[in-house]
């Protein structure tokens, strides 16, 4: 007679199970995985559009501080000088409060250019000064750049001081990365004589009383 031996193996089906049991388990944690990754993704892309909404703000700020009309305008205005022009995805103006960061004079009247690269998706500011250029890219990844302008009453898309003969008092920008992220602040316009700009950029400005703010005001919407 024979005698049947057991095996300490697993059967099929415990093999069936575990492997199910398994898979639903990998599922579940890479599920999770996949959702952090996600999240991850969209505060980097919101943190990398509030970097350059700050840069921008800051940088056309301390530019538009020092708005102002150029001497040269007062008789009549040559074929390259900007006062001030506002159209679609292009900014430029005049102004005594540019800085550089490739050796131009930080001094004087500086012909101040925002402007979109489409081909590129590049947030561009070119700075004009003595005959000499610099061009600066605050933001890659830009889809798309609307600046508009505020005469005191209503926001204007187009503007020209060679038809208003004005100065907008505010100026509003808002853009779009391709993430999708979105991001706009309006800012202030000071306007002052070439003269008196000047002098103020070069007068050290007297400490700020407790309790103020920067100039980086709002308009009104």
């Amino acid at each position: 007679m024979r005698i049947a031996r057991r095996t300490n193996a697993f059967t099929l089906l415990e093999i069936l199970v575990t492997l199910s049991i398994a898979v639903i388990v990998i599922g579940i944690a890479y599920g999770s995985y996949a959702a952090s990754l996600k999240s991850v993704s969209i505060c980097r892309a919101k943190a990398k559009a509030d970097d350059a909404a700050c840069k921008l703000l800051r940088t056309i700020t301390r530019d538009l501080r020092g708005t102002c009309i150029p001497p040269s305008t007062a008789a009549s205005e040559p074929d390259d000088q900007v006062v001030f022009s506002a159209g679609g995805a292009t900014l430029s103006f005049a102004t005594a409060t540019a800085r550089s960061g490739a050796g131009l004079p930080d001094a004087g009247i500086s012909q101040v250019t925002y402007h979109l690269d489409p081909a590129h998706g590049e947030l561009v500011r070119s700075l004009r000064n003595a005959g000499a250029e610099d061009t600066q890219v605050l933001a890659r990844g830009i889809r798309s750049l609307v600046f508009d302008c505020f005469d005191g009453s209503a926001w204007h898309r187009q503007w020209d001081w060679g038809g208003t003969k004005s100065i907008p008092a505010a100026i509003r920008f808002a853009a779009t990365d391709d993430t999708g992220q979105s991001f706009s602040a309006a800012v202030r316009v000071t306007c002052e004589t070439a003269a008196k700009a000047v002098r103020a950029v070069m007068t050290p400005a007297a400490p700020a009383a407790e309790g103020t703010t920067d100039d980086q005001e709002r308009a009104p919407e």
